[in-house]
Protein backbone atom coordinates (compact mmCIF):
# COMPACT_ATOMS: atom_id res chain seq x y z
CA UNK A 1 0.00 0.00 0.00
CA UNK A 2 1.25 3.48 -0.86
CA UNK A 3 -0.27 6.44 0.95
CA UNK A 4 0.31 9.95 -0.35
CA UNK A 5 0.59 12.92 1.96
CA UNK A 6 0.51 16.63 1.13
CA UNK A 7 2.11 18.88 3.72
CA UNK A 8 -0.04 22.02 3.60
CA UNK A 9 -0.10 23.09 7.23
CA UNK A 10 2.37 25.96 7.22
CA UNK A 11 1.43 29.53 7.98
CA UNK A 12 2.61 30.91 4.59
CA UNK A 13 3.88 33.97 6.48
CA UNK A 14 6.60 34.82 3.94
CA UNK A 15 4.12 34.50 1.08
CA UNK A 16 1.52 36.70 2.76
CA UNK A 17 -1.31 34.43 1.60
CA UNK A 18 -2.22 30.76 1.84
CA UNK A 19 0.14 28.98 -0.57
CA UNK A 20 -2.10 25.93 -0.79
CA UNK A 21 -4.88 28.02 -2.33
CA UNK A 22 -2.71 29.87 -4.86
CA UNK A 23 -3.55 28.96 -8.44
CA UNK A 24 -1.36 27.88 -11.30
CA UNK A 25 -2.86 26.86 -14.61
CA UNK A 26 -6.38 27.16 -13.14
CA UNK A 27 -5.65 24.75 -10.31
CA UNK A 28 -4.71 25.38 -6.66
CA UNK A 29 -1.30 24.18 -5.51
CA UNK A 30 -3.13 21.86 -3.11
CA UNK A 31 -5.16 20.29 -5.92
CA UNK A 32 -2.01 19.95 -8.05
CA UNK A 33 -0.10 18.19 -5.26
CA UNK A 34 -3.03 15.86 -4.56
CA UNK A 35 -3.42 14.98 -8.22
CA UNK A 36 0.33 14.42 -8.57
CA UNK A 37 0.26 11.85 -5.76
CA UNK A 38 -2.75 10.13 -7.30
CA UNK A 39 -1.00 9.95 -10.69
CA UNK A 40 2.13 8.58 -9.01
CA UNK A 41 0.12 5.57 -7.86
CA UNK A 42 -0.91 6.38 -4.31
CA UNK A 43 -3.82 4.30 -3.08
CA UNK A 44 -4.94 7.11 -0.77
CA UNK A 45 -3.96 10.77 -0.41
CA UNK A 46 -4.17 12.63 2.91
CA UNK A 47 -3.66 16.35 3.39
CA UNK A 48 -1.93 17.58 6.53
CA UNK A 49 -3.52 20.98 7.09
CA UNK A 50 -4.66 22.46 10.38
CA UNK A 51 -8.15 23.28 9.18
CA UNK A 52 -11.48 21.46 9.38
CA UNK A 53 -11.84 18.72 6.78
CA UNK A 54 -8.14 17.87 6.71
CA UNK A 55 -5.73 15.87 8.86
CA UNK A 56 -4.86 18.17 11.77
CA UNK A 57 -1.61 17.80 13.72
CA UNK A 58 -1.72 15.89 16.99
CA UNK A 59 1.45 17.72 18.08
CA UNK A 60 1.15 21.47 17.56
CA UNK A 61 4.00 23.56 16.19
CA UNK A 62 6.10 20.51 15.32
CA UNK A 63 6.55 21.34 11.63
CA UNK A 64 6.57 18.66 8.92
CA UNK A 65 7.50 15.94 11.40
CA UNK A 66 4.34 16.68 13.40
CA UNK A 67 2.23 16.23 10.27
CA UNK A 68 4.06 13.03 9.37
CA UNK A 69 3.53 11.66 12.87
CA UNK A 70 -0.20 12.41 12.72
CA UNK A 71 -0.65 10.71 9.35
CA UNK A 72 1.35 7.68 10.54
CA UNK A 73 -1.22 7.30 13.33
CA UNK A 74 -4.02 7.07 10.74
CA UNK A 75 -2.61 4.58 8.24
CA UNK A 76 -1.76 0.87 8.47
CA UNK A 77 1.74 0.04 9.74
CA UNK A 78 2.82 -1.37 6.41
CA UNK A 79 3.62 -0.13 2.95
CA UNK A 80 4.97 3.33 2.29
CA UNK A 81 4.22 6.99 2.74
CA UNK A 82 5.05 9.42 -0.08
CA UNK A 83 5.23 12.96 1.27
CA UNK A 84 5.19 16.14 -0.83
CA UNK A 85 5.10 19.77 0.26
CA UNK A 86 2.32 21.86 -1.24
CA UNK A 87 4.78 24.55 -2.34
CA UNK A 88 6.75 22.54 -4.95
CA UNK A 89 4.61 22.93 -8.07
CA UNK A 90 7.28 21.65 -10.48
CA UNK A 91 7.43 18.14 -9.00
CA UNK A 92 6.74 15.37 -11.49
CA UNK A 93 5.50 11.81 -11.28
CA UNK A 94 8.89 10.63 -12.55
CA UNK A 95 10.72 12.24 -9.62
CA UNK A 96 8.30 10.74 -7.13
CA UNK A 97 8.25 7.28 -8.74
CA UNK A 98 12.05 7.15 -8.48
CA UNK A 99 11.82 7.81 -4.73
CA UNK A 100 9.21 5.09 -4.28
CA UNK A 101 11.16 2.55 -6.33
CA UNK A 102 14.48 3.05 -4.51
CA UNK A 103 12.75 3.31 -1.13
CA UNK A 104 10.80 0.10 -1.61
CA UNK A 105 13.81 -1.86 -2.85
CA UNK A 106 16.08 -0.65 -0.04
CA UNK A 107 13.45 -0.54 2.70
CA UNK A 108 14.80 2.87 3.70
CA UNK A 109 13.59 6.48 3.50
CA UNK A 110 14.49 8.15 0.25
CA UNK A 111 14.72 11.82 -0.80
CA UNK A 112 16.84 13.95 -3.13
CA UNK A 113 20.27 15.33 -2.27
CA UNK A 114 20.09 18.39 -0.03
CA UNK A 115 16.30 18.37 -0.28
CA UNK A 116 14.53 16.37 2.42
CA UNK A 117 11.11 16.74 0.84
CA UNK A 118 9.63 15.09 -1.18
CA UNK A 119 10.24 11.93 0.84
CA UNK A 120 9.41 8.25 0.58
CA UNK A 121 9.11 6.73 4.05
CA UNK A 122 8.65 2.99 4.67
CA UNK A 123 5.83 2.57 7.19
CA UNK A 124 6.18 0.22 10.14
CA UNK A 125 5.65 0.22 13.89
CA UNK A 126 9.36 1.08 14.21
CA UNK A 127 8.96 4.11 11.94
CA UNK A 128 6.07 5.38 14.06
CA UNK A 129 8.02 4.86 17.28
CA UNK A 130 11.10 6.70 15.97
CA UNK A 131 9.04 9.67 14.73
CA UNK A 132 7.31 9.82 18.12
CA UNK A 133 10.69 9.72 19.88
CA UNK A 134 12.05 12.52 17.66
CA UNK A 135 9.04 14.67 18.54
CA UNK A 136 9.38 13.98 22.27
CA UNK A 137 13.03 14.99 22.19
CA UNK A 138 11.95 18.34 20.78
CA UNK A 139 14.53 18.71 18.04
CA UNK A 140 12.95 16.35 15.58
CA UNK A 141 13.25 17.13 11.91
CA UNK A 142 12.90 15.29 8.62
CA UNK A 143 16.71 15.37 8.33
CA UNK A 144 17.17 13.71 11.74
CA UNK A 145 14.63 11.06 10.73
CA UNK A 146 16.57 10.35 7.55
CA UNK A 147 19.82 10.19 9.50
CA UNK A 148 18.32 7.75 12.00
CA UNK A 149 17.25 5.30 9.28
CA UNK A 150 20.25 5.80 7.00
CA UNK A 151 18.10 7.46 4.39
CA UNK A 152 19.12 7.48 0.76
CA UNK A 153 19.57 10.76 -1.14
CA UNK A 154 19.20 10.50 -4.90
CA UNK A 155 20.71 12.90 -7.41
CA UNK A 156 18.09 15.03 -9.18
CA UNK A 157 18.89 15.71 -12.83
CA UNK A 158 16.58 18.75 -12.88
CA UNK A 159 16.95 20.50 -9.49
CA UNK A 160 14.54 23.24 -10.59
CA UNK A 161 11.75 20.66 -10.09
CA UNK A 162 12.55 20.76 -6.36
CA UNK A 163 12.14 24.52 -6.01
CA UNK A 164 10.08 25.65 -3.03
CA UNK A 165 7.84 28.66 -3.54
CA UNK A 166 7.99 30.60 -0.26
CA UNK A 167 7.63 34.27 -1.13
CA UNK A 168 5.98 36.53 -3.73
CA UNK A 169 9.42 36.91 -5.34
CA UNK A 170 9.79 33.12 -5.60
CA UNK A 171 6.29 32.86 -7.08
CA UNK A 172 6.93 35.57 -9.66
CA UNK A 173 10.25 34.00 -10.62
CA UNK A 174 8.70 30.58 -10.91
CA UNK A 175 5.67 31.60 -12.95
CA UNK A 176 7.71 33.83 -15.27
CA UNK A 177 10.10 31.06 -16.29
CA UNK A 178 7.42 28.85 -17.88
CA UNK A 179 5.28 29.41 -20.92
CA UNK A 180 1.59 28.45 -20.62
CA UNK A 181 2.33 25.21 -22.54
CA UNK A 182 5.14 24.30 -20.12
CA UNK A 183 2.89 25.06 -17.15
CA UNK A 184 0.44 22.49 -18.49
CA UNK A 185 3.28 20.02 -19.17
CA UNK A 186 4.28 19.99 -15.51
CA UNK A 187 0.69 19.39 -14.51
CA UNK A 188 0.46 15.97 -12.87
Amino acid sequence: MLTGMVLAGGRSSRMGQDKAMMELGGQTLLARATMLLEHTGCDEVLVSRNQPGYVQDLVCEAGPLGGIYTVLQQIPSRGGLLIVPVDMPALSTGLLQALVEVGRISGRPCCYQNCYLPLYLPVSATTCAIVHQELQEGGGSVKSLLDHFGGIQLVCQRPSQLQNINSPTDWQGYTSQFTPTEKEAIRP
